[in-house]
């Protein structure tokens, strides 16, 4: 926050991607309406596992509880089951998601009544690492972020369900092309630019994962 001041103080644009500061009128945003991917996720589990009753949230992150776009994924999902009354939903901190045995640890006592579980970014394969014969065995349906190898990998196996392509990628170049026109063009910045959510599955994670890699 204290840069973000000191830039605007000096007048340079600025624009954050994939995670918007407050409620985005004083600084840019370019990203994923990060709520709305939560409510999607929601939606998927009630597609997937109809009359559903126990989710468990994943933050994999040392800073997970501090970052907006995590507690917003976080809160989409819970609003879209809000008037389920039968849906528990759980959430876990992983900090150190690395360390295998601290991930069981963390985690094991928690899978026994969970039906489906929501990894906030990137990390799903990192969970898989260390509980994925529970998961398999349990049938747990697994939702993550992003389209990189070994969560694709998952996907097609079967062991994720769907990833939410967030596009990193076109929130850069989007971003710096923002710039260019505010700079050149004199083009006012737009207090946010919301990109779609691609919902990504097995059938057809080659079309996104070709062109993303």
């Amino acid at each position: 926050q204290q840069f973000i001041q000191d830039v605007k103080r000096k007048l340079i644009p600025i624009i954050t991607i994939n995670t918007q500061l407050g409620d985005g009128s004083t600084v840019p945003y370019i990203g994923q309406d990060s709520l709305q991917s939560g409510i999607i996720a929601g939606r998927l589990f009630d597609l997937l596992l109809p009359g559903i009753n126990n989710i468990l949230i994943a933050n994999m992150g040392s800073n997970s509880h501090n970052a907006q776009h995590i507690i917003n994924k976080e809160s989409g999902l819970r609003l879209f089951f809000n008037d389920k009354s039968k849906v528990t939903i759980d959430t876990i901190e992983i900090d150190n998601y690395d360390d295998i045995n601290q991930v069981k640890t963390l985690i094991s006592g928690k899978l026994d009544k969970t039906q489906g579980i929501f990894v906030t970014n990137s990390r799903v394969h990192k969970l898989v690492n260390a509980v994925g014969e529970t998961i398999v065995k349990q049938n747990i349906k697994l939702i993550g972020y992003d389209i990189i190898k070994p969560n694709v990998d998952l996907l097609k196996t079967g062991v994720v369900s769907f990833l939410l392509n967030q596009n990193p990628k076109q929130q850069g170049l989007k971003a710096i092309n923002t710039l260019i026109q505010n700079l050149l063009f004199k083009q006012g910045l737009p207090s946010q630019s919301h990109l779609p959510i691609d919902v990504v599955m097995k059938e057809n994670c080659d079309y996104f994962y070709s062109t993303s890699s």
